[in-house]
Formats: structure tokens, sequence, C-alpha cells
């Protein structure tokens, strides 16, 4: 399941050095390194549920793709 404080602690986690305490752009690799790891599992996470979704419902792939244009356009995006 989805849960924003998870995401939002991985994301506060990854403003703390890395373990080396390296700065500079030791820091900044090691940011993009977890910030990609996270990408990808929530990319995971997505895919699985919409699978799931799919399944269960029978919503089609336009479907999702307009409900996505839809939300992106909202004023609070």
């Amino acid at each position: 399941m989805f849960d924003d404080i998870h995401f939002q602690s991985r994301l506060n986690d990854l403003s703390h050095s890395p373990p080396d305490g390296k700065g500079g752009t030791a820091s900044l690799a090691y940011e993009i390194k977890q910030l990609r790891r996270l990408v990808s599992k929530m990319a995971l996470a997505n895919q699985a549920l919409y699978e799931i979704l799919q399944t269960k419902t029978g919503i089609s792939d336009e479907e999702l793709r307009l409900k996505i244009r839809e939300i992106d356009k909202r004023p609070d995006r």
C-alpha cells in the first residue's frame, strides 16, 4: 500500500550525506542514485496496482491516460 509518510521519510533520508561522509559531487551522486531507486520502486508498485485494477475492473489503457491528463490539469498540480 502506498503510504505518503513512508515516501516522505525516504525523501528525507536522501537529504543526509552519503555513508562515506563526503559532500559535493559525491553527495549529489548518492542522492541521484537513491532517487532513481525510489522512482523505480514507485513505478513497479504503480504497474502492479494498475494491473490488479485492470484485471478486477476491466479499465482500459485509454481510461487511465485520460484520468492522468485530467489529474495533471488540476490547479493544485
